[in-house]
C-alpha cells in the first residue's frame, strides 16, 4: 500500500498521458471539419439521445468521454469523438468549447459537474450551457458557476408523476403542461418553497 501512495501521481500521468495519445487518434479519425455547434460532454443515456437527435437535425456536434469503453463504442460507431476527461482544459479544448453555440453537461459526478461548468463557462462565455443533476440542492451551485439552463432529474421526476396524478384526476393537459413549463422557467423555485395556488 505505501508504494502505491507513492506511485499513485506518476501511474495517472503516464495514464492521462497515454488517454490523450487515444484521443488525439480519435480525433483525426472521426472529428468533424467544421466547428461544432454542441458539444456534449457525457455519452451516457442523455448524451446518445441528445447525438441521434442533433444527427437526425443535421447540426455539428463533438462528444467528451472519459470512460474507454463508451469512448471506443461510439468511436467504432463514427461518432466525433475526443476522449478524456472534461475537467482538464486541453480536452475541453481539442473540443472546441470555446466555438460552440450550446454545450451539454450530463455525467454522474457532481463535483466533476461544477467543474466542467466553471471551465466551460470561462472558455465559452457566450455559449449555452445546458446541465443536467441529479438533486435540487446542486441547481444554484450550478448557476453560480455559469450554467444557463439546469434540469435537475429530481424535480423532473416530480414534475413527470405530479402530471400523471393531474391527468388522471381530470385536470386539462394543456393546464398540465403550462404549469409544468412554469416551474422550470422558475428553476424549480415554486417547488422548493411551499406555493399558494397551482392554477391562479
Amino acid at each position: 500500500t505505501p508504494f502505491l501512495f507513492a506511485a499513485a501521481p506518476r501511474i495517472a500521468d503516464l495514464v492521462t498521458r497515454g488517454a490523450d495519445r487515444i484521443q488525439s487518434t480519435a480525433t483525426r479519425d472521426t472529428g468533424s471539419a467544421s466547428d461544432p455547434a454542441a458539444v456534449l460532454v457525457g455519452f451516457g443515456l442523455s448524451g446518445r439521445t441528445l447525438a441521434r437527435g442533433l444527427r437526425a437535425a443535421g447540426i455539428p456536434y463533438a462528444i467528451v468521454e472519459s470512460n474507454p469503453h463508451a469512448a471506443t463504442a461510439a468511436r467504432g460507431a463514427g461518432e466525433p469523438m475526443v476522449f478524456g476527461g472534461a475537467t482538464r482544459p486541453p480536452i475541453l479544448g481539442k473540443a472546441r468549447v470555446d466555438r460552440a453555440r450550446v454545450v451539454s453537461i450530463a455525467i454522474s459526478d457532481p463535483v466533476a459537474t461544477r467543474r466542467v461548468t466553471a471551465l466551460v463557462r470561462a472558455r465559452a462565455p457566450h455559449a449555452q450551457i445546458v446541465v443536467r443533476t441529479r438533486y435540487v440542492k446542486e441547481v444554484d451551485d450550478l448557476y453560480a458557476l455559469g450554467a444557463s439552463r439546469v434540469v435537475a432529474e429530481e424535480y423532473e421526476a416530480t414534475l413527470d408523476m405530479l402530471g400523471a396524478v393531474l391527468r388522471s384526476l381530470g385536470i386539462p393537459g394543456d393546464a398540465v403542461e403550462r404549469f409544468s413549463g412554469e416551474l422550470r422557467d422558475q428553476g424549480y423555485e415554486a417547488l422548493r418553497s411551499p406555493a399558494a395556488g397551482l392554477f391562479d
